[in-house]
């Protein structure tokens, strides 16, 4: 079959390989993307954990703070579908290393910056980085790894803000906590994005012929081993609902720190609940990958996921009960949550869309949403500062909660009965 395709030549063919990778070689692939992600997450989310310090060295309050971590994914939005398009007409390395760039260039310019208007068009920028990297991330899993053989490595991409964020968390409120200088939180960040440049360059390699695409031909051919599906429109419904676990996700670690130092916690210990969840999340997330393989779960993981989890993420925002048990509240909710729900809706787009054209744009649509909580930032901030923390959640977190878990429930077809009509067939 790897004759069927030309090589590509030129910025396109770099890191293309002559031959279909070993497995060994697609999970080294792996791991220099997970450098990468972690990299370009550490510098895009350093802000969370000491948002109401950042924001009042630049002369912002509590109703403008979200603007920080807000813009910073606002060309998420913009850049999602021109990476999409970039990765499949200039290269897919090409792209990986031009958003470590991209990112590189925000992080430099915030260090020269010293208004409020310039800072926030430096998030702006590393914005963009990682905007295109959330669009090219899940396509490229499809393109190492076989359909068959896709969960461990989702389940394990799954992790790449999560671990970023993780980094971020522990280590940049303990270096700011030992400095009390917010650059070095920053130099540190660059010093990443140098290494991961390196290790990119070096280490990410492609397979011959992309796996989905090896799967199209193989169905053309109506060969046994191949899956032939394209439940478009039910995987756009997936993609778009990935916006309610995003959004719970994104504000929350952005604000919840700032809810508990408002109940007198101190930097580190305000930062500890989410720490303690990262962990969880990169546990259940990967195991969750390897079940997904073998059990039809993917739409109860998906839809179950927003609405139990979600809700208790919600529920650790109330400001009259005791703090330390919203926070453990808070910590397995937003670790179950981030999890669980990530993995399975990543898992069920490739497995209800396997035309790769398609599966492309529909992940592309996931990495569109994937960004749409800049919306969400200033406003939650001015609707925690009018109504308080708990009030702001119901509403502001709830309602998209429920309305992304029912469109999943009635509209997506379910994984299980998928299978079961392809066996009678």
């Amino acid at each position: 079959m790897t004759t069927a395709i030309e090589k590509p030549t030129g910025i396109k063919g770099w890191g293309v390989a002559n031959d279909q990778l070993t497995m060994t070689q697609r999970w080294v692939s792996l791991v220099s993307m997970m450098i990468t992600g972690v990299a370009v997450v550490f510098i895009v989310m350093k802000w969370n954990p000491i948002l109401a310090i950042v924001g009042a060295e630049y002369g912002m309050d509590m109703s403008s703070i979200g603007n920080i971590s807000g813009l910073a994914l606002f060309m998420g939005c913009i850049v999602c579908f021109p990476a999409v398009w970039i990765m499949r007409n200039i290269g897919v390395k090409f792209t990986l290393a031009l958003s470590i760039v991209i990112t590189l260039a925000g992080s430099i310019m915030s260090l020269c910056v010293d208004t409020a208007g310039l800072f926030l068009a430096a998030r702006v920028i590393e914005g963009a980085g990682m905007g295109m990297l959330a669009a090219a991330g899940p396509n490229i899993i499809p393109r190492l790894f076989p359909l068959q053989k896709m969960g461990l490595a989702m389940g394990v991409w799954s992790q790449w803000t999560v671990t970023g964020l993780l980094a971020a968390i522990f280590v940049g409120s303990r270096l700011y906590a030992s400095t009390g200088d917010t650059a070095t939180v920053t130099y540190l960040g660059i010093g990443l994005l140098v290494a991961a440049l390196i290790v990119h360059c070096v280490a990410f390699r492609l397979c011959a012929v992309d796996e989905n695409v090896l799967n199209a031909q193989a169905a053309q051919a109506q060969q046994k081993t191949a899956i032939s599906r394209n439940y478009v429109r039910a995987g756009i419904i997936c993609a778009f609902c990935f916006f309610g676990y995003c959004w719970i996700f994104g504000l929350c670690q952005g604000f919840y720190p700032t809810f508990l130092q408002s109940l007198g916690m101190g930097v580190v210990e305000s930062n500890n609940p989410a720490t303690i969840a990262q962990i969880i999340v990169v546990l259940v997330g990967v195991s969750l990958g390897v079940l997904l393989e073998k059990v039809p779960l993917r739409k109860v993981c998906s839809a179950g996921g927003l609405i139990l989890f979600g809700g208790m993420v919600i529920l650790s925002f109330n400001d009259f009960g005791n703090a330390s048990i919203n926070a453990w509240l808070y910590t397995f909710g937003i670790g179950l949550l981030a999890g669980v729900v990530p993995v399975a809706i990543r898992m069920y787009v490739p497995f209800l869309v396997t035309d790769p054209k398609k599966m492309d744009y529909v992940l592309g649509i996931m990495a569109f949403v994937t960004n749409l909580t800049f919306f969400g930032n200033g406003l939650f901030g001015a609707l925690i500062a009018q109504v308080g923390f708990f009030n702001a959640a119901l509403l502001f977190l709830g309602i998209p909660l429920v309305i992304c878990t029912v469109l999943i429930l009635v509209f997506v077809k379910s994984d299980r009965k998928i299978l079961k009509e392809e066996a009678s067939e």
